[in-house]
């Protein structure tokens, strides 16, 4: 949480808080950062702290959001201080400010027929952009080593190990890591083999948790461009359908809203032969290969990602799904 004083030092930058702080709420969400909903003057902004803690990548993000809203895409850009900045350092962290805005989130049975379509339009048109003449950015796409993967689980499983009394968590992670072993000694192909990949700029975190709908269904807004980069464009058609609710949260049973969202984003970026089926590969090997959530809780001691850790049965079903999407 930032103190008074760093809170103070940012308001006095922005026009827009001229009138001072009458209200500030901690927002729930987001397992990596830490961000906050500022009232002023009638009025409510959105101050977000950065993941980051160097410059360079929020720069590029940043830059990328600009790139994006240039080709119509509907991103919400931060407010700029009275010198004209975008970011600000205080207390070793760095923030920015954006206007407070607002949508729909869905996440059950009333979720409109739209949604998954408008998702998939709207990411196509994000991919369709980033195909050419975007800024340089120095993220890109890293494939999965196998190597390394059994050299980090060997770590992880070693601390597991030594524990005399373990967790339900402990011994979910050991079962999870095994499993996860067994799949990339079986079903291990290398990235250079896939060779129906167009690579381009991705939003890098796509997913119906970071746009906002109208009461529709359209897409309205988009947002949280901090994983940006360069990568193959169907990995990220596969990673938005498997974590979003509007096309059934990677259930085996929601193929129609797996073909909306297709439908949707082919309407502004037809697919090639073999690309999809590609993009699934890629995102299968990257999810038996990762140990993100492993490494965070036992290497790093941060707990916040532990209800990330994907099920073995998770795991499963997205390596039956290989076969089962409407290529």
């Amino acid at each position: 949480m930032i103190t008074n004083k760093g809170l103070k030092e940012i308001i006095s930058e922005y026009p827009e808080l001229r009138h001072g702080l009458s209200g500030i709420t901690e927002v729930a969400e987001g397992r990596m950062s830490n961000n906050f909903i500022i009232e002023s003057g009638g009025e409510k902004y959105f101050l977000k702290r950065h993941r980051f803690l160097k410059r360079r990548p929020i720069d590029d993000s940043q830059a990328v959001e600009r790139f994006f809203f240039l080709h119509g895409i509907p991103v919400v850009l931060p407010l700029r201080t009275k010198s004209g900045k975008i970011v600000l350092k205080r207390e070793g962290r760095f923030f920015s400010l954006f206007p407070f805005v607002s949508g729909s989130h869905f996440s059950d049975d009333k979720t409109p027929s739209l949604a998954a379509a408008s998702l998939g339009q709207t990411l196509g048109r994000i991919h369709k952009a980033g195909e050419r003449g975007y800024p340089r950015i120095r993220d890109k796409f890293k494939p999965w080593d196998k190597e390394s993967f059994h050299r980090e689980a060997d770590a992880i499983l070693k601390i597991i190990d030594a524990k005399r009394n373990k967790s339900k968590f402990d011994k979910k992670i050991a079962r999870t890591i095994r499993f996860k072993r067994s799949c990339v000694d079986k079903e291990y192909l290398r990235y250079e083999d896939m060779k129906n990949l167009r690579v381009g700029l991705i939003h890098g975190d796509y997913h119906d948790g970071n746009v906002f709908f109208d009461k529709k269904g359209v897409v309205k807004h988009v947002f949280d461009f901090e994983k940006t980069g360069i990568a193959p464009f169907t990995f990220e058609v596969i990673r938005a359908i498997q974590y979003s609710h509007v096309t059934g949260y990677g259930k085996e049973k929601a193929l129609g809203a797996v073909k909306r969202f297709l439908r949707g984003y082919t309407k502004e970026r037809p697919l090639r032969n073999g690309e999809l089926r590609d993009g699934m590969e890629i995102f299968y090997q990257k999810q038996i290969h990762s140990l993100w959530v492993e490494k965070e809780h036992y290497l790093y001691g941060n707990a916040r990602v532990d209800n990330l850790l994907h099920s073995v049965s998770y795991l499963r079903r997205i390596g039956r799904s290989r076969t089962s999407l409407p290529y």
